[in-house]
């Protein structure tokens, strides 16, 4: 009997034991069920125009889109991708399309690629703005004094933020947007400073409410 009960006892060891799945979480099932696919929004084209390679930064990190031209309809699909606001972005082709309805603005739209050429998506060009991404260190020759002085912008032009270090070095970085040739900026502060030992050294301001910038950009006024 003895011998009996260690057969009946081995048997059930190689029996295959029976596994209750686990019910999926209520997390994953509300994931599931609040996973939807991007949806398309049809547009009127209105205008199609190739750009000459544009440099462009972005204001702000805005998802990119898939469009598809169809004859006079544009279809627009948001991505789950999103443009990087230290990148620099070239326009390669431009679209005009509006919604369609009665009084309904017309919106410009960019196609876009990076810097190694590789196509990112389409964005509205309000998003963007004209000119590269840039950040530089500088040399400071001379250390910031207070200024009042007005300026224009000769051209549409970068402010930039500056980080100042205890080395003497600053390092200067674009703003997401431009300066106006149609405003008058206010001068607060100032500063001299060169990109190498030979180079000449330039002065820099800091215009009230936008950042820093080289006074070769400007045009002092009354």
């Amino acid at each position: 009997m003895k011998k009996l009960n260690t057969i009946m006892a081995a048997v059930a060891l190689a029996l295959p034991i029976a596994v209750t799945p686990l019910a999926p979480t209520t997390a994953l099932v509300a994931s599931a069920a609040t996973t939807k696919p991007a949806k398309a929004t049809t547009y009127t084209l209105c205008k199609t125009a190739k750009v000459n390679k544009v440099a462009y930064r972005a204001k702000t990190d805005t998802t990119l889109a898939k469009v598809s031209l169809e004859k006079s309809k544009a279809k627009v699909t948001p991505t789950k991708r999103k443009l990087a606001t230290d990148k620099t972005y070239r326009a390669v082709k431009a679209i005009t399309i509006t919604t369609g309805k009665k009084g309904a603005k017309k919106i410009q739209c960019l196609e876009l690629k990076n810097q190694k050429g590789t196509t990112v998506g389409w964005v509205t060009a309000s998003a963007l703005t004209k000119g590269a991404y840039q950040k530089c260190t500088l040399t400071v020759t001379r250390k910031t004094k207070a200024v009042k002085q007005n300026y224009r912008a000769k051209a549409a032009s970068a402010t930039f933020s500056a980080s100042f270090k205890k080395d003497g070095k600053v390092t200067l970085t674009s703003k997401p947007t431009n300066l106006t040739t149609k405003k008058c900026y206010a001068a607060k502060e100032a500063f001299y400073a060169k990109t190498s030992k030979k180079a000449t050294a330039h002065e820099y301001v800091y215009l009230k409410g936008q950042g820093w910038i080289a006074t070769t950009q400007l045009k002092a006024v009354k």
